[in-house]
């Protein structure tokens, strides 16, 4: 039964155990109306006793045990009442919600790199240019480059008038010359990424893309993506938002970034790191 169904049944029994024992303290006293006051108080006392002696038997006897402790106590392992919750709420994120996005950022500065970094053995990045994003964690580039890790990076090609061009147009704060002055100031930062890291070639490959790029893209250990989009307003400053994927959730999103980083490898022509 449940329990406020045996609230009330208790609450109906009480009461009428409670008249009944008024009942018949007016029949044995033979009190007569002007002690009614004395019989209502006898009435109230009655019934508050018989509540808490009738309570107190079906509380000991398990009836108010609820279904999680009569489980536990017959030896069965149920779910509680929390822990259906989560699981409900894992079961609709797993149905309606996408698996594969780890996290969301406002912009490029908000991700934590150098946790990337630290756990990772191979990055592949997709980008136009890079040069402050190379200065500020070339010492964790180095260190993971000379504990097995492997490094490739494709820029916007600066060799190419037409495509300098077209990426400028996504950076209206920068002059054409200003935008190939930067994209060869992130070439020549990874040069001394490579020559500060005790790895071969094989190890560290840098491209230059002779077209304009939709997307910015760093992948880690072929699990973790990062995907930021160009902005087509831009107002002098990054705030295009980005997220981070998680590429071993979903094969289709795995094969897709696989083919585009080895496209972008045959579409690139390689720079020397040994000039």
């Amino acid at each position: 039964m449940e329990k406020n169904k045996i609230r009330y049944l208790i609450s109906v029994i009480s009461v009428l155990a409670s008249a009944l024992i008024y009942f018949a303290y007016m029949s044995i006293s033979g009190s007569s109306n002007g002690n009614f006051l004395a019989g209502v108080f006898t009435s109230t006392f009655s019934t508050l006793i018989l509540f808490s002696i009738i309570y107190f038997i079906l509380e000991r006897n398990s009836i108010f045990i609820n279904n999680e402790e009569n489980n536990s106590i017959a030896g069965v392992q149920q779910i509680s009442l929390p822990q259906e919750t989560l699981q409900l709420l894992e079961d609709i994120h797993s149905k309606q919600a996408n698996p594969s996005v780890i996290s969301f950022y406002n912009c490029w500065s908000d991700v934590d790199w150098r946790k990337e970094l630290k756990q990772s053995k191979k990055i592949e990045i997709v980008v136009t240019y890079w040069s402050r994003w190379v200065a500020e964690y070339m010492d964790e580039l180095v260190f993971m480059l000379n504990n097995g890790g492997s490094i490739s990076v494709v820029l916007s090609s600066p060799l190419d008038d037409d495509s300098v061009s077209q990426v400028q147009k996504m950076y209206p704060e920068h002059t054409t010359e200003t935008m190939r002055e930067k994209i060869f100031l992130t070439t020549s930062r990874l040069k001394s990424t490579y020559q500060k890291a005790r790895v071969t070639s094989d190890d560290f490959e840098v491209f230059y893309y002779p077209e304009r790029m939709n997307y910015a893209a760093i992948k880690f250990d072929d699990k973790r993506l990062f995907l930021g989009v160009y902005e087509h307003f831009r107002e002098h400053k990054v705030a295009s938002p980005a997220m981070l994927l998680d590429l071993t959730k979903s094969q289709h999103l795995y094969d897709f970034w696989e083919r585009q980083f080895k496209e972008f490898s045959k579409r690139s022509e390689r720079v020397s790191l040994d000039d």
